[in-house]
């Protein structure tokens, strides 16, 4: 694999082996990721520069492809050194000295890793497909921090749709699919009931799982309860957050939520890698708890700041004027 010298001012990304600039790093229209969504991905994030929880992500991207039976043609190391060559490049594009004097707060980045199928064979012939393997690429992008001020600073509203989770017999939660197109259909019906609010699917007996883009955390009775294993997508910020809640004495345990636990609980948080956790407030139109970040949620964000390094608070927009959701 090499390693050239780029100019400082332009981001890079890898892609089947090679370093080349973002711009150019693209997959043919015949890859199997393109074609049939026959893909697999790791998202992590940087504290402060840092990629956070590296380890976990690849641990769990070893096991979506040992399910689908891709085999991974670079070892572990050298993706985790890929990633840190990518990240230490662009992180300093996106973050000249300039830059951190007049924002103070450094552009953060995610950082991504995925993988397909590799070229079709309907398209390529069966031993090209099998000459060219699977396709490997890592790249990063700018996260938009003021977007999640505002879910900070406001909270963030779920509504359960009408449209089902995705059975897992069909394809198992614990893997971190590409393809989105279940989670596309519940997004556009939960816009109809309420345009401001995610959408959180349920299982066929009505209990809830998880969101598109993160994981449930419901807070009763110094308790920390999210979703049995296997019922949802196994985050590594839930992983961190619930160990963050043990370390501060709360009692962590995996069950069902039903919707009537979500909407009596004395605090809810939704995780996810990049924004870390942020307050629910309201649930199909209820408002939870006291429609505003818990003590809880300040002691656990804490928690989070002191092990990223980074003060999430403020990151995350401790110096937005707060509002209530009610």
């Amino acid at each position: 694999m090499n390693s050239p010298t780029f100019a400082i001012n332009t981001p890079i990304a890898w892609l089947n082996g090679e370093y080349l600039l973002e711009s150019a790093a693209a997959l043919p229209v015949t890859d199997l990721g393109v074609v049939g969504g026959l893909a697999v991905s790791e998202m992590s994030r940087t504290f402060t520069g840092q990629i956070f929880r590296l380890t976990d992500h690849l641990e769990r991207l070893r096991q979506s492809l040992k399910f689908v039976e891709i085999a991974l043609p670079f070892s572990e190391s050298q993706i985790c050194e890929i990633c840190t060559r990518v990240v230490t490049h662009n992180f300093k594009v996106f973050n000249t000295p300039e830059v951190i004097d007049s924002k103070k707060i450094p552009q953060e980045l995610g950082v991504v890793i995925f993988v397909t199928a590799g070229p079709n064979p309907t398209y390529t012939g069966q031993e090209y497909a099998r000459q060219h393997g699977p396709s490997v690429g890592i790249h990063t992008f700018c996260l938009r921090r003021q977007a999640y001020q505002v879910m900070y600073r406001d909270g963030v509203s779920l509504v359960c749709p009408p449209v089902q989770a995705l059975p897992a017999e069909i394809v198992p939660r614990t893997i971190k699919s590409r393809s989105r197109m279940h989670w596309r259909m519940g997004e556009l019906a939960a816009r109809r009931i309420d345009p401001n609010a995610l959408s959180i699917l349920a299982d066929d007996d009505g209990s809830l799982t998880e969101t598109a883009a993160g994981n449930l955390v419901v807070i009763q009775n110094n308790c920390a309860i999210s979703p049995p294993e296997g019922q949802a997508l196994e985050g590594i910020s839930l992983k961190a957050t619930l160990e963050f809640c043990e370390r501060h004495g709360l009692t962590v345990e995996r069950r069902k939520i039903w919707p009537q636990d979500l909407k009596t609980a004395q605090e809810a948080w939704l995780t996810s890698t990049p924004f870390g956790m942020v307050p629910i407030v309201r649930f199909d139109g209820q408002i939870i708890g006291s429609g505003q970040k818990g003590p809880w949620y300040q002691k656990i964000l804490g928690e989070w700041s002191q092990a990223t390094g980074c003060d999430l608070a403020q990151w995350l927009g401790r110096e937005l004027t707060s509002s209530s959701a009610s």
